[in-house]
């Protein structure tokens, strides 16, 4: 399984990114508008249990991702992907105090199935995507 780890120091407190990442504004602004994304439902709180079902995709291929939150508290959560196009996906939100700010760690493991070059080429779009996420998020939590 391939592993990717993503971090950025954010001027905001720990609770500031919490709150920001349980809304469903946040999941729309941390994703690229050309990947049309669409959630069913309206409440993204964070807790373990929780079931999110979204789709997304370019123009007429749509792809359904379902996460299911594994573990969640005060510093941040796990997810991992019930269905979608990875064979396997875990995502862990990391948010850790710094000061009066905080740092915003993402660790990402997954596998395409489709063997160890197929992980390493779906590295690329991850990469692109939380860097996006990353860039979108401190813009948003600016003080």
């Amino acid at each position: 399984m391939a592993t990717l780890v993503f971090s950025t120091e954010l001027d905001c407190t720990v609770a500031e990114l919490l709150a920001f990442h349980s809304s469903t504004e946040a999941l729309y602004a941390l994703t690229p508008r050309f990947l049309n994304l669409q959630v069913e439902g309206d409440d993204l709180s964070v807790y373990a249990g929780a079931r999110f079902v979204t789709w997304s995709g370019i123009g007429p291929i749509r792809q359904k991702w379902v996460a299911v939150i594994e573990e969640a508290g005060p510093n941040g959560f796990t997810d991992f992907s019930e269905e979608g196009p990875f064979k396997e996906f875990r995502h862990h939100h990391r948010f850790l105090p710094l000061d009066d700010r905080s740092i915003l760690e993402d660790e990402i493991h997954y596998k395409t199935g489709y063997g160890t070059f197929a992980d390493f080429v779906a590295g690329f779009g991850i990469r692109a995507l939380f860097a996006f996420r990353h860039y979108k998020t401190k813009k948003a939590l600016r003080r």
